[in-house]
């Protein structure tokens, strides 16, 4: 018998071959690893996108896709999980912003949401960042700035997110915390 494929008979491409025989081995310490991470990152990535002004179900959602994406073999190639994850949420909400420029009436009170559990209180989340009201008043791209500061991101991570230079980022950085510092003093140093 040829390995070579029969005359006339469809030819798959190389890179969908590769694809059941990577996905057939599962590496139960890489599994577990990943169900870790997931545990740990996905109310943080959630909150991350509702900084950004995402509703909670398409944070959720974008969460969602962005671990659909880093499950193994992805997640054993990634060396900064974290950052890649946020890189990745943040394309994600800006590509369903991209679709739905449409306001929605109101919001919608979930019950059972499989990535919102019931012990996960997001209010007590954002309130936590008392600044939430403050990042709304900012310019999108300041706001995207601090967002990213605030969630941990270094100043070369975010400039790869958001496509600048690392010196623009630390330059939309300074004048976000300015604007901040007006805005505490416009309010004598209240948030809300």
């Amino acid at each position: 018998m040829s390995s070579e494929p029969e005359e006339g008979a469809p030819v798959q491409p190389a890179h969908e071959q590769a694809l059941p025989s990577s996905r057939a081995v599962h590496d139960p310490v890489e599994l577990a690893a990943f169900a870790k991470f997931y545990r740990e990152a996905v109310p943080g990535l959630i909150g991350f996108l509702r900084l950004l002004g995402a509703s909670y179900p398409v944070a959720a959602d974008c969460v969602q896709d962005t671990m659909l994406k880093a499950l193994p073999p992805v997640w054993g190639t990634l060396t900064h999980p974290r950052a890649w994850c946020r890189t990745t949420c943040m394309h994600a909400y800006r590509r369903q912003a991209a679709r739905n420029r449409e306001e929605p009436v109101a919001d919608i009170v979930l019950t059972d949401h499989p990535l919102l559990s019931s012990d996960t209180d997001f209010d007590e989340l954002e309130q936590r960042f008392e600044v939430v009201q403050l990042l709304e008043r900012l310019p999108l791209r300041r706001r995207q700035v601090m967002v990213c500061i605030l969630d941990g991101a270094t100043y070369d991570e975010i400039a790869e997110a958001l496509g600048m230079t690392p010196a623009t980022v630390r330059s939309t950085h300074r004048y976000a915390k300015l604007d901040v510092a007006r805005f505490l003093g416009e309010n004598g140093g209240a948030s809300r």
